[in-house]
Formats: C-alpha cells, sequence, structure tokens
C-alpha cells in the first residue's frame, strides 16, 4: 500500500512540474501600435547584449516613443524577471525623468509589449543574448515594431496623395513629372 500511494504521490508531483509555464508580468506593459526608430533599436540592442554579469531588468518606453528608460542590474546573481513591484517602481522613475506616461517594452529579454502581432509567448517573444543586430531587426519586424519598405513606402504615398489634395482644394495645379 506504501509502494502506491509513493508512485501515486510522484506521479502526481511530476504532473504538476510538466505543467508548469514561465509566466512573465505583463503589468504596465504597452499597448498599441508601435514602430521603433532606429536610436530605439540601438538601445533596445545594447540592452539585450548586456554582459553575462549584469541583468539587463526592464525596458521602457515613454508616451511618445521617443525616449527609452533601462533599467540593468550590475553583478545580479537574481536571473528571474521582475515582477508588478519592481517594475511599478521603475516606471516611476521614467514617468519623473521624462514627465510623461511610461510604458513596459521588456521585461529581461522578453518583450511583452501588446501590439496585437506580438503573441507575448517565449517562443517567439524571448530574445537571446548573443542575438545579431540583423537578427533583433528581422525579430521586430516579425513581431510588428519596426516598418518594411513596402510600409514606408504606402505610408509616404498616402502622405503625398493627402498633401496633393490639400493643394487642389486650395486652387493649386499639380503638375506630376
Amino acid at each position: 500500500m506504501k509502494k502506491i500511494t509513493n508512485y501515486i504521490f510522484v506521479l502526481f508531483f511530476w504532473f504538476l512540474m510538466s505543467n508548469t509555464s514561465i509566466a512573465v508580468v505583463t503589468k504596465h506593459n504597452g499597448q498599441g501600435e508601435l514602430r521603433l526608430s532606429k536610436e530605439i533599436i540601438s538601445e533596445f540592442y545594447s540592452y539585450i547584449t548586456t554582459k553575462n554579469q549584469n541583468n539587463p531588468l526592464n525596458f521602457f518606453i515613454t508616451q511618445d516613443h521617443k525616449n527609452t528608460f533601462v533599467i540593468i542590474d550590475k553583478n545580479a546573481k537574481y536571473r528571474g524577471y521582475s515582477g508588478s513591484g519592481p517594475i511599478g517602481r521603475n516606471k516611476k522613475k521614467c514617468e519623473i525623468k521624462y514627465k510623461q506616461t511610461c510604458f513596459l517594452f521588456s521585461n529581461q529579454r522578453y518583450i511583452v509589449w501588446n501590439n496585437g502581432i506580438n503573441p507575448i509567448k517565449k517562443e517567439n517573444s524571448l530574445l537571446k543574448r548573443k542575438i545579431s543586430f540583423d537578427e533583433l531587426k528581422s525579430k521586430l519586424l516579425e513581431l510588428g515594431f519596426k516598418e518594411n519598405k513596402e510600409q514606408k513606402l504606402a505610408e509616404e504615398q498616402e502622405i503625398i496623395e493627402l498633401e496633393n489634395d490639400v493643394w487642389k482644394k486650395a486652387g493649386v495645379e499639380i503638375i506630376n513629372k
């Protein structure tokens, strides 16, 4: 009887451990469309490829999408994700510095911004420390944080058409060459 009880206990314990997942706090994360500038991509690359003895904790982006606030824990022994308490404190520091709302883009090397394309799953959103700059740009494009050439050209064409409409309404003749 004792063997059966031990067997059931081991089986139950194994079942509990096999179904665990890594949960990343997404409280305070950004929502909606976000296109990263070249400068922010470079700063994010520096954050992601931080030396092994350092721990990149949080990467925040301001509401106007122009500034970043990075927290890196130097010589840290703790390598886990930040919880909602440290994220909230770091968010407050960002907001004090830039005098505007800040949103969490990355918790450790895990992109948590919800733009509708990023699945916020370990398989897709977790980046390796030794990622190359080109691989990072490709990953950001895949997750919807970087424009490809076709999107940029379409947006520029739309702006030109809007400007032409304004000029036509003002009575100015447009000549295309």
